[in-house]
């Protein structure tokens, strides 16, 4: 090792004295100081408004409706703090609060740039709320009176002029309302748009704490009497493809439920006669048992149709087979083999006196009937009246022939006295007593009106004619197509 170590410098030496030069040292190469920018985080695009509802004592507000504009976005009801929270995109908002108990408040427009708590004092609601109890005769008039501009007046659609934002319209269609003397509005959670009608459609259906803030919205502005407005609220449209929804009852129910005291729910419109009789009995059960026993419970029947049962026209039973229906027998010896075509489903199997007393219809107690009334306007048919109903005497009552008023005169003696009359009101008492109902005038000219083919001048004469017959049979009428003039409002508005 030495030797090898000693010759090594021998040679380094002999190189160095031929005079060459060994390279420099090369330094280590340093990299340039790149100078890395600090993370920053983005900015942040949501924050969560939290909204505190109390009253004007200071009372926490639980189950208040809250909506964010713009959007209308709504948030979970106040928790019974009076708080409800949801995450939202910065912007400018403003929070409109609505609860049972008090006024709607709309809060001024303020910028979210953050996480924000918004505190919000809702006056005490005046009007005094009036109950069902204490005003339980329906006054309303839904779809036969005008406004100023000569439009429609159907009521359902202000929750189209309050959805638009068209409150100075809406306001002057209660204005109009309760100039009639009414006391009730006719409501709805859905309407699809009306062929020929300017307003858009609405579905509340989905959107329950939207509902509510438009009814208190309505309770803002008083009725004839200077309490707040009751309701009629239908919970579906009363087309074909909702009769299956009586499944959301229960969905429905758990928010309109504080409204039980104020307001009579119906499955939908023109539901007696459209709707297959099993859905009908579905529904009405359905209300009863998710709005409860204090619940008031209205149907309405299609054109003259007075029975949820189905009936489908006289057949064979052949016939009858050929058309899915079931076929009940008449046992008439002198019509052998004829008998009448229901549906095979049908809970009453054809029974029309027994179907307003069972399966469901027992519940309901209030039957609004619709005339058979096509487009164009009504004449008085000539009936002389000679006091309350004579039934030793009833011809001196009857209208003629084809009169639209026999049909009228014929469902409330049936709907509401148990009587069974022919087309000329003769009869006696009969099977349909055991389902008396508190019996609606509810749609006369209403179609014509809405079609431009009426006034209301002349469902206001219809309302007249409707008003002795409810007098002859000693029944207190409720009213769905305007009053008749001596229930109307000395200001005779329209």
């Amino acid at each position: 090792m030495r030797f090898r170590i000693v010759g090594l410098g021998v040679a380094l030496a002999v190189v160095a004295g031929c005079g060459l030069k060994l390279p420099a040292v090369i330094p280590p190469v340093v990299p340039p100081v790149v100078e890395v920018p600090p993370v920053i985080p983005p900015a942040p695009t949501r924050a969560t408004i939290g909204v505190e509802v109390r009253d004007d004592s200071g009372a926490a507000v639980a189950g208040a409706a809250v909506v964010v504009e713009p959007g209308g976005v709504t948030l979970a009801p106040t928790d019974e703090r009076g708080y409800t929270a949801l995450e939202v995109a910065l912007g400018e908002y403003a929070v409109r609060v609505a609860a049972l108990c008090c006024r709607v408040v709309q809060t001024d427009t303020f910028t979210l740039a953050s996480n924000r708590h918004v505190r919000v004092t809702v006056p005490r609601l005046a009007p005094r709320l009036v109950t069902l109890a204490e005003d339980p005769i329906v006054k309303a008039n839904f779809g036969s009176g005008r406004d100023v501009d000569g439009m429609n007046i159907f009521t359902p659609f202000l929750a189209a002029l309050w959805n638009a934002g068209e409150y100075e319209r809406a306001e002057r269609w209660l204005q109009l309302q309760a100039g009639e003397g009414l006391t009730y509005l006719t409501l709805a959670l859905e309407s699809r748009p009306y062929p020929g009608y300017p307003l858009a459609g609405f579905d509340f259906t989905h959107d329950l704490p939207r509902f509510l803030a438009f009814v208190e919205w309505l309770r803002l502005h008083p009725a004839a009497d200077g309490g707040a407005w009751r309701f009629v609220i239908y919970l579906s449209s009363g087309d074909d493809d909702r009769t299956g929804l009586y499944v959301e009852v229960p969905r429905y129910a758990a928010a309109l439920r504080p409204l039980t005291p104020y307001a009579v729910f119906s499955m939908g419109w023109e539901t007696l006669g459209a709707w297959p009789a099993v859905d009908v009995s579905r529904w009405a059960t359905a209300i009863h048992e998710a709005f409860g026993d204090d619940a008031r419970q209205m149907v309405h029947g299609r054109k003259g149709r007075v029975a949820a049962a189905s009936f489908h026209g006289d057949g064979t039973e052949s016939s009858c087979a050929d058309r899915g229906l079931r076929w009940i027998d008449y046992q008439d010896g002198q019509r052998p083999g004829l008998g009448g075509c229901v549906e095979p489903d049908d809970p009453w199997l054809g029974d029309e006196a027994s179907s307003l007393s069972s399966h469901g219809m027992q519940y309901v107690k209030d039957f609004a009937y619709q005339f058979e009334l096509g487009l164009g306007t009504w004449e008085p048919c000539g009936r002389v009246f000679s006091g309350r109903y004579d039934e030793n005497n009833r011809e001196l009552l009857a209208y003629p022939a084809g009169c639209v008023f026999n049909r009228f005169d014929d469902a409330i003696a049936r709907v509401a006295r148990g009587i069974c009359t022919d087309d000329y009101g003769r009869g006696g008492p009969c099977a349909w007593d055991r389902g008396l109902k508190r019996f609606w005038v509810w749609e006369t000219d209403t179609e014509a009106a809405f079609k431009n083919q009426s006034t209301p001048a002349n469902a206001e004469r219809m309302a007249n004619e409707a008003a002795k017959l409810c007098a002859a049979y000693g029944v207190v009428c409720s009213w769905g197509s305007g009053l008749p003039s001596s229930m109307r409002s000395p200001k005779g508005g329209r």
